[in-house]
């Protein structure tokens, strides 16, 4: 008897799996409850970016981990509004899921403001990588990179944006995370400049899953500039903080200790570093605890774009 009960309950979990399971291939919009006609694109009835008019440019990245439907969901909120509330230029995204994307692209203050990255025509987040700009992007490019044995592929998503007077290649990627992978991870910087090599003006930024003084470093600032490195210098700078996250703590490999995983890197003779901090690192406190927008904070910096320096040659990041 008692093995016909367990059956039977494994069978009602098994069904009960399957049927949440759908909502991961249908467009489902959180906060504001509309869903997509069938065969509707994003294009209907959406204003697709308003374009910005600065002499600086401010970046966002963030791993804002939504992947598990049933655990992100309660935390969708908070990471709109950290993203609303940055105000950043370009917005570069790490574990974005396709309910994640749909539901962030029918965000009023995204249809009015911010242009996304696309493939054929239809927003494209490869690998959980999503990029938005208030300014066009002209050139969307993915490139697949080394991967560790028996893990998933991992990508580098490139969108160049038409800044006025100068185009500038965006590139958002999330390295391998095992903890020993650090001669995989040298690889994906490779795969990753060699993307970013053709283009003049470039920021590269995302999760790059080393810490400082990691051996991944000496491949990474050959020619590029660490916003944090240079306005913060001797401060730690952690996005993964397993002291003030619990989220962190939980969700850390064995062994693994608070890292300063996320970055903001810019490569040009007309970037000047203005300003960094960290982002999501309050919780929201409620009756039961408290809730990070995800288990990383987030990064957002500000460079200068001085246009009139482009064809002296002069390096503002010396």
């Amino acid at each position: 008897m008692r093995i016909v009960i367990l059956l039977v309950s494994l069978l009602v979990f098994y069904c009960s799996g399957t049927q949440k399971a759908i909502v991961f291939k249908e467009p489902v919009v959180f906060e504001r409850p509309v869903l997509f006609a069938k065969g509707a694109t994003f294009e209907e009835g959406v204003s697709w970016g308003a374009q910005g008019n600065k002499e600086q440019l401010s970046l966002l990245t963030m791993n804002v981990r939504m992947w598990n439907y049933r655990e992100a969901y309660q935390r969708l909120s908070l990471v709109f509004s950290l993203l609303e509330r940055s105000s950043a230029d370009v917005i570069a995204l790490q574990e974005a899921s396709y309910w994640f994307v749909y539901s962030l692209l029918r965000q009023p203050w995204v249809q009015q403001n911010y242009h996304v990255t696309r493939w054929g025509g239809q927003p494209f987040a490869p690998g959980g990588l999503v990029t938005l700009s208030r300014y066009p992007i002209k050139e969307t490019k993915v490139r697949r990179l080394e991967r560790a044995p028996y893990q998933r592929w991992r990508y580098a998503l490139l969108a160049v944006i038409d800044y006025p007077g100068q185009p500038i290649a965006v590139g958002n990627v999330h390295l391998e995370s095992i903890l020993g992978a650090a001669a995989v991870r040298k690889q994906q910087i490779q795969e990753t400049r060699s993307l970013l090599d053709p283009y003049r003006h470039s920021v590269l930024l995302g999760d790059f899953n080393f810490g400082d003084g990691a051996l991944e470093e000496n491949h990474l600032y050959q020619d590029f500039t660490d916003l944090w490195l240079r306005l913060r210098p001797g401060q730690p700078g952690y996005t993964w903080d397993m002291e003030k996250s619990w989220m962190a703590r939980i969700y850390a490999f064995r062994g693994e200790s608070s890292r300063r995983l996320d970055r903001i890197l810019v490569r040009s003779d007309t970037f000047r570093p203005v300003a960094v901090s960290l982002v999501g690192e309050s919780p929201l406190y409620f009756h039961r605890g408290s809730l990070f927008a995800s288990d990383h904070f987030g990064v957002r910096g500000t460079i200068s774009v001085s246009r009139g320096l482009a064809g002296l040659g002069l390096s503002l990041l010396e």
